[in-house]
C-alpha cells in the first residue's frame, strides 16, 4: 500500500455527524464500494471523528455540580434567555433575600464553572447560557443516582413511590410511559 502520509484528507461522505470516510485521491465512496460489500472500503480508508460541538458532549464530571443556589440563578437565565446581574436579581423570590453582589458572584462561579457566559453591554455583563437546562439536569440526576443509589435508577423510584405517594393521574402516566417504554414507541 502506497504511503499516504502527509497528503491532504478531504471528507467524501458523512455517515454521522463528527465521523468522516475519506481517501487521499479523493475517489467517490459510491466507487470504492461494490454492491453489498465493503471490500471496496479497503486500503486508503481513514475514518475520522472531529467533535463539531464538543460542549453537547463535556460530562458532569468535567464540570463542577452546581449548589442549590447557583442552580435557582441557572434556571432564571435559562428561563429569560439572556440576562444581567439585575435581571437575575429582579426574577429572584421575594423571599430570597439576596443582594446585587451575590447575585453577581453566583453568575461569575457559574460563568468559571462553564455553564454560562457573559458578553459586555455597556457597563453590565450579560449573561446566557453555555449549557442546555435538559443536560445539566440529566448529569445532575445521572451524578445523584450514582451518589446515592449505586447508579441503579429502580430502588430511586421504588423511593420516590413509597416515601413520596403517587396519585391516581401520577400512577396512570407511570403506567403509559412503562407501557411505552414495553412497546419500544417513544415517548412524548
Amino acid at each position: 500500500m502506497p504511503s499516504t502520509f502527509g497528503k491532504k484528507w478531504t471528507p467524501t461522505r458523512v455517515t454521522h455527524p463528527g465521523f468522516m470516510l475519506s481517501w487521499p485521491d479523493r475517489t467517490p465512496h459510491s466507487e470504492r464500494r461494490e454492491k453489498g460489500s465493503l471490500d471496496g472500503l479497503g486500503p486508503g480508508l481513514q475514518i475520522t471523528y472531529s467533535c463539531l460541538r464538543m460542549k453537547e458532549f463535556t460530562e458532569m464530571s468535567d464540570r463542577p455540580a452546581l449548589s442549590r443556589a447557583e442552580m435557582e440563578v441557572a434556571r432564571i437565565v435559562w428561563t429569560l434567555r439572556e440576562a444581567s446581574v439585575r435581571q437575575v436579581l429582579d426574577n429572584l423570590p421575594e423571599t430570597r433575600d439576596i443582594n446585587y453582589k451575590t447575585v453577581q458572584t453566583f453568575l461569575r462561579r457559574l460563568e468559571a464553572k462553564g455553564y454560562l457566559v457573559s458578553r459586555r453591554e455597556g457597563r453590565s455583563l450579560i449573561y446566557t447560557a453555555d449549557a442546555r437546562p435538559k443536560q445539566v439536569i440529566r448529569d445532575t440526576v445521572k451524578n445523584f443516582l450514582n451518589n446515592l443509589f449505586n447508579g441503579e435508577p429502580l430502588p430511586l423510584v421504588e423511593h420516590l413511590i413509597r416515601d413520596q405517594g403517587l396519585g391516581k393521574d401520577d400512577i396512570s402516566q407511570l403506567r403509559n410511559l412503562l407501557n411505552e417504554m414495553d412497546s419500544g414507541q417513544p415517548s412524548k
